[in-house]
């Protein structure tokens, strides 16, 4: 459900990106070129080469449009389904042997008695990833994941160069 609210989200937004944007670049561009046609003004000035040259100010154009969120929000809901499903399933297993009159192997309670719990390491992980492979990417080389969790961890979120997020 969060993926198709995303989806559409990126598709409204995609009204305004790069691709509507070069595209009244091109326009007026080829009307400057007509007009300048018929001025038959040369100017020995080396004009931009892209539109992106001229308009470098523009934040939209920058962005790459292959770039996309949607692919990343539904990567982390499934991980957060994978987690969910991996705590609870063992347990769920064991109450529908109760329901049949069966009794629990005791493997089965001791997997469930295990992994329930872990619900809550598993999304602290899955919620914590992009964090930490950021440090790691920022940190080069030389840093370690475990260097990298622990900068991810009290850095409470903020960017310490910039203070922001």
């Amino acid at each position: 459900m969060i993926y198709k609210v995303v989806r559409m989200q990126e598709n409204v937004i995609g009204g305004y990106g790069e691709s509507n944007f070069s595209r009244s670049i091109a326009q007026r561009t080829t009307a400057a070129d007509d007009d300048n046609a018929n001025n038959n003004n040369e100017e020995d000035e080396e004009a931009p080469s892209s539109w992106r040259e001229k308009f470098s100010w523009c934040k939209r154009c920058k962005r790459s449009s292959t770039s996309s969120n949607s692919r990343a929000v539904m990567d982390r809901a499934t991980a957060y389904s994978v987690a969910y499903f991996l705590a609870w399933s063992f347990f769920i297993i064991g109450s529908c042997l109760t329901l049949v009159g069966v009794e629990w192997p005791t493997t089965l309670w001791y997997l469930a008695t295990i992994f329930n719990p872990l619900q809550g390491f598993f999304n602290f992980c899955i919620f914590m990833y992009p964090k930490v492979n950021k440090a790691k990417s920022r940190g080069g080389d030389e840093t370690t994941w475990l260097e990298a969790f622990g900068k991810a961890f009290w850095s409470r979120g903020r960017n310490p160069n910039t203070g922001t997020r």
